[in-house]
C-alpha cells in the first residue's frame, strides 16, 4: 500500500523507505556492506552498537514519525486549543441511549479506569486530552458534532 505523505523536514514516506533499503552500514563482525552480510541481510540498521551510527538511524527515525501522524493525524492538534467548539455526544453501548455531553463532565470521568473504553471512529480515546487533539482535530476537518461511544471492555473486545 504506497502512503505518499509528506512530514516536516522530511521526505516522503516511500523515500524515506528507500532510504531505508538502501542503508549502507558495515557489518561489526564482517567488515562487509550491510546489503552484502550472509548473516544480518541487510537489517544492521536495527542494531546499534556503536556512536557514529546515529546518523545512519536518522532516517529510520523520520520513517516512524511519518508512521506516527499517519496514524495519529490529531496527536498535538489539542496545543492551545482549550475547549474545542464542536459539540459531542456520548453514545453508551450498554443500553444505547444517547446524550449530549459537556467538557466539564468529560473532565471529571475516571480515565484511569480500565475496565471501560471510549472510541470515537473507532480510534480509542486514552485520556482528557487525547479526547480534546481528537475533537479539535474534528472541529479543524468541519464537523459540527462527534460521536464518543462508550461501554465496558469486555463488550468491545468480544465482538459484541
Amino acid at each position: 500500500m504506497p502512503i505518499n505523505m509528506k512530514i516536516s523536514g522530511a521526505n516522503t514516506m516511500n523515500e524515506t523507505m528507500n532510504e531505508t533499503k538502501n542503508c549502507l552500514t558495515t557489518c561489526p563482525f564482517t567488515d562487509k556492506p550491510c546489503t552484502e552480510c550472509g548473516v544480518y541481510r541487510g537489517r544492521h540498521r536495527h542494531i546499534v552498537l556503536h556512536s557514529n551510527s546515529k546518523k545512519q538511524n536518522d532516517h529510520i527515525s523520520d520513517y516512524f514519525k511519518a508512521v506516527n501522524e499517519y496514524l495519529d493525524p490529531w496527536a498535538g492538534k489539542g496545543q492551545g486549543c482549550e475547549k474545542p467548539d464542536i459539540a459531542f455526544r456520548v453514545l453508551n453501548m450498554e443500553n444505547r441511549k444517547s446524550r449530549i455531553c459537556e467538557f466539564e463532565e468529560a473532565k471529571s470521568w475516571d480515565w484511569g479506569d480500565p475496565t471501560i473504553m471510549r472510541l470515537i471512529d473507532g480510534w480509542h480515546v486514552k485520556s482528557y486530552n487525547n479526547l480534546v487533539d481528537i475533537l479539535c482535530y474534528k472541529e479543524e476537518k468541519g464537523h459540527k458534532e462527534a460521536e464518543l461511544q462508550e461501554c465496558p471492555r469486555f463488550m468491545l473486545l468480544s465482538g459484541g
